[in-house]
């Protein structure tokens, strides 16, 4: 099996990581001071970027994305070629699950 490259989240990762935490916590989780509508950073002094880790799921990485399939996910867009890799170019994928 493939290793799916995990890394130090960095400052431009933040919007990313919010737009994650807002969809993926609600009231019903026990965290509404989190999901707060009006919550514009993630980042703090207390937890900044490098308290957060980031897994990266690129569209060559079959091993991830079985693993969010297995879990409901699906493909809703392709973005050809967005992340220089290694000296290669890799497509990007936006997968969502209906909740």
């Amino acid at each position: 099996m493939g290793e799916v490259p995990v890394r130090r989240a960095v400052e431009a990762d933040e919007a990313a990581l919010l737009q994650i935490e807002l969809t993926a916590w609600d009231g019903s989780s026990g965290f509404p001071s989190l999901t707060a509508p009006d919550k514009t950073t993630l980042f703090s002094e207390r937890s900044g970027p490098d308290a957060h880790l980031v897994a990266e799921v690129h569209g060559t990485n079959a091993v991830a994305r079985r693993l969010y399939e297995r879990h409901g996910y699906v493909v809703e867009g392709t973005h050809p070629r967005e992340f220089l890799i290694e000296g290669q170019y890799v497509d990007s994928l936006d997968l969502a699950k209906f909740l």
